[in-house]
C-alpha cells in the first residue's frame, strides 16, 4: 500500500511544480494565458480527483467560492474542499474545451467546459511569480 501512495504522490507533486510557472515582468499575454489555463485545468482535475490539499495548494486567498462566499484562509478553503469531496466523492470529470474570457496582468478568467454535460465553469487565476486560483463560478 505504501508504494502505491508514493507512486501516486510523485505525479501530483510534478503537476503542482509544473503549474507553479514563474512569471516575469516581460511575460506576454499569450504566455500568461497559457499558464493560467494550465493552472485552472490542474485545479479542476485535482478537485475532481478528491485531492483537497493539492487543490488548496493551487489557490490563494481571499477566494471567491461560486460568487456567493468569500473564503479568507487557506485552512478554511481546504476544509470546504474536503467537505465537497466527502459529499460528492471523486469524479472522473475533465475539462474538454478551454477558453479565455478575459485576461489582464491582475486576473485571467478561464472558462472550462466539462466533458459529458457541457457545463461551464469560470476559474479566476491571479498571475504573479506563482499563478494561483482565486475563485470560480459555475
Amino acid at each position: 500500500m505504501k508504494n502505491r501512495i508514493q507512486c501516486f504522490t510523485l505525479p501530483i507533486s510534478v503537476i503542482i511544480l509544473a503549474t507553479m510557472a514563474l512569471a516575469g515582468p516581460d511575460q506576454t499575454q499569450d504566455e500568461r494565458d497559457k499558464t493560467a489555463t494550465q493552472v485552472a485545468k490542474t485545479w479542476f482535475t485535482s478537485l475532481m480527483g478528491g485531492e483537497a490539499a493539492v487543490t488548496t495548494s493551487l489557490c490563494a486567498v481571499p477566494f471567491s467560492f461560486d460568487g456567493k462566499k468569500e473564503i479568507k484562509t487557506l485552512p478554511e478553503l481546504e476544509a470546504l474542499y474536503a467537505q465537497i469531496i466527502n459529499e460528492k466523492g471523486k469524479r472522473d470529470l475533465k475539462p474538454v474545451f478551454v477558453k479565455i474570457e478575459s485576461s489582464s496582468p491582475e486576473k485571467v478568467v478561464v472558462i472550462l467546459t466539462i466533458e459529458g454535460d457541457d457545463q461551464k465553469i469560470a476559474v479566476f487565476v491571479k498571475p504573479g511569480e506563482v499563478f494561483r486560483v482565486i475563485g470560480f463560478r459555475d
